[in-house]
């Protein structure tokens, strides 16, 4: 799906910010892969098929920008990788903040309270 001078770039991409950037989700039958959710936790860019139950999981000012629809990932991946520093510049572990622990331990809490009460 890459051609190669996008896979040259993204390699000197990486070697000139020595972390990652971007996380590509190719896969079919996920409907949300913890591994995503990791990945915007530590601030990569999502590129992630507009299928499955990606879409209920983004804030809807944002699917458009992290969402692929069929056959167009190669012209959504070069765009991306033409932006890179703006992209740098989006705080993608809030949009996943839902989902840390820290937020969650309390609802989870008050719910095995109301059940053992």
């Amino acid at each position: 799906f890459c051609t190669g001078s996008m896979l040259k770039h993204l390699r000197n991409m990486h070697a000139g910010y020595g972390e990652q950037i971007f996380y590509l989700l190719l896969l079919t039958r996920i409907f949300l892969e913890e591994s995503v959710i990791e990945a915007m936790y530590c601030d990569c860019f999502p590129l992630l098929p507009n299928r499955l139950a990606y879409p209920e999981h983004l804030p809807e000012e944002l699917d458009r920008e992290f969402l692929y629809e069929e056959g167009e990932l190669e012209a959504r991946l070069e765009t991306a990788i033409e932006s890179v520093m703006g992209i740098r510049q989006v705080d993608y572990q809030s949009i996943v903040k839902k989902y840390d622990w820290g937020e969650l331990i309390g609802k989870y809490d008050k719910n095995f309270d109301s059940v053992i009460d």
